[in-house]
């Protein structure tokens, strides 16, 4: 990652390429302010030098880096790190579970993470899809009880803010910045 971004656009394209571990062209363009031909010709030209990679293909979807894979792969250590990284890493092992047992198995470990962190991410690991709830929380009394029914993989499901369109007249999200990611 040698390039030195000297233009607004190649600043722009190049920030939001150091931001993301894959992207595709549209959202790419979609982010930076300019022309189509500009973006198009700096896309060109930074994938020539090497400094754009191809990382990977979904179907007709063509995904675009910045990072080798060796630094993909320190970058997804650091997300396995991360405090959602080792309550991941603790569901994966226990399977079943409260966010008092996730607690209890994390003491001693790298990072030091409350039962109510451990709860708000269980919560909306639940409303994602990736929990399934049961036995509700009684307040206290007894933790909630999960299972964990969706694991996707080592890496931590991880909450992203993103800049979302809505349109009133249908009542629903028409675009999601990043929503492959």
């Amino acid at each position: 990652m040698s390039f030195k971004p000297k233009t607004k656009l190649e600043r722009e394209m190049w920030a939001y390429l150091k931001a993301h571990r894959r992207v595709t062209k549209g959202d790419l363009f979609a982010h930076c302010q300019d022309t189509e031909w500009a973006k198009q010709r700096l896309f060109g030209r930074l994938r020539k030098e090497g400094h754009i990679l191809d990382a990977d293909r979904d179907g007709s979807t063509h995904y675009f880096t910045v990072f080798t894979e060796a630094q993909s792969r320190h970058l997804e250590a650091g997300k396995r790190k991360s405090y959602h990284g080792v309550i991941w890493r603790a569901m994966r092992v226990l399977r079943e579970f409260s966010p008092k047992d996730i607690a209890a198995s994390l003491i001693g470990s790298e990072k030091e993470v409350t039962e109510s962190e451990i709860q708000l991410y269980c919560t909306l690991l639940a409303r994602a899809g990736y929990l399934k709830v049961l036995r509700k929380r009684d307040p206290g009394v007894r933790p909630a009880l999960y299972r964990l029914q969706k694991d996707t993989g080592i890496l931590p499901p991880t909450k992203k803010q993103r800049m979302v369109l809505v349109d009133p007249n249908e009542d629903r999200v028409v675009y999601v910045e990043g929503a492959h990611l």
